[in-house]
């Protein structure tokens, strides 16, 4: 798959979904999450990180996404 040098994080979670239905997504953001959750309502799973990030909790929620069932 190829992405345009301009692709957001959601346009690459979605090009990533059609080769891996079932992958899980972190998105590390410095956005505000209650403005971006409902766009990507349709890549789940996911959960939002944001920037800047305690790295023990970015640890922990990879340590989640990676334990879902595929």
């Amino acid at each position: 798959w190829l992405l345009a040098d301009d692709s957001n994080g959601l346009q690459v979670a979605e090009s990533l979904r059609a080769v891996q239905p079932n992958m899980s997504i972190i998105f590390l953001t410095g956005l505000p999450v209650d403005r971006l959750a409902p766009q990507a309502h349709h890549v789940q799973p996911c959960t939002f990180v944001e920037k800047p990030c305690d790295f023990s909790d970015l640890l922990r929620r990879i340590r989640h996404m990676a334990a879902l069932p595929d």
